[in-house]
Parts: C-alpha cells; sequence; structure tokens
C-alpha cells in the first residue's frame, strides 16, 4: 500500500490547470545583412518549401515582406529582415539591389522558449548576421 501511494504521489496532479498567458508570441527569425546598399533591394528567403520575397523601394527605409509575414528595414549599410513563423533549418537567401547580387545559405542557431509559461507551447528565434 505504502508503494502504490508513493507511486500516485510521483504523478502530475490531473486537477492543476496550465497557467498559460495568451501574449501572441511567434517564432522569428532575424536577418541583419550589411552591405553598400545601392537603389532598389530585392531579398528572397526560401526555405522548407516556402519562399518568403521582400522589396525595399528606391526611396523607402521600411517594408512588408509578402504581406504579414515579416518586414524589412534599411539603416545606413544594415538592412534588417524579420521573418515571423519562419524558422526553417536552412535558409537559401538572395539579396539583389544595384549594388550586385548575392547568394547565401545559412544555417540559424535557434533558441527555444516558451514565452506563455511553462507548458504552453515553445517558439523558436534566431538572429543571424550576414556580411554581403
Amino acid at each position: 500500500m505504502l508503494t502504490l501511494l508513493t507511486l500516485l504521489m510521483g504523478c502530475d496532479n490531473p486537477n492543476e490547470k496550465l497557467s498559460c498567458n495568451l501574449m501572441y508570441a511567434p517564432s522569428s527569425l532575424t536577418l541583419e545583412l550589411t552591405a553598400d546598399w545601392a537603389g532598389a533591394i530585392q531579398v528572397d528567403v526560401s526555405g522548407d518549401d516556402m519562399q518568403i520575397s521582400c522589396t525595399l523601394g528606391e526611396d523607402e527605409s521600411t517594408a512588408e515582406c509578402d504581406g504579414t509575414t515579416g518586414w524589412i528595414e534599411l539603416s545606413g549599410d544594415l538592412l534588417v529582415v524579420e521573418l515571423w513563423e519562419f524558422t526553417p533549418d536552412v535558409v537559401e537567401l538572395t539579396v539583389v539591389h544595384d549594388g550586385g547580387s548575392e547568394d547565401r545559405s545559412i544555417e540559424p542557431e535557434y533558441a527555444i522558449d516558451e514565452p506563455n509559461g511553462a507548458g504552453c507551447g515553445e517558439r523558436r528565434l534566431a538572429t543571424e548576421s550576414v556580411s554581403l
């Protein structure tokens, strides 16, 4: 009987409920690209059978990528591309601007966290810096 009681005490209490908040916290990949930018900029990223295109006009400093999948922002030589719900293990990157074009393959190092509380769902986050 004592053994059975000990085993039962080690089980999770089914009456305990998770305490999750409802904060929107998507998985994301941030690309920090540096180059001598010229003219309009086109950034295409693909991975896991998904492709996202981001276009920044010559006179723009920020724009959305493919609707609401992310955004692109230029500040000096730094171009930041923030992509939501896009976290493949291998990312194929193509960048085209008046100063040239470049293709790269990137394997992001993702961190895993649970922003809405333990047991409430994980997300993957990575920031990768690339000089072109």
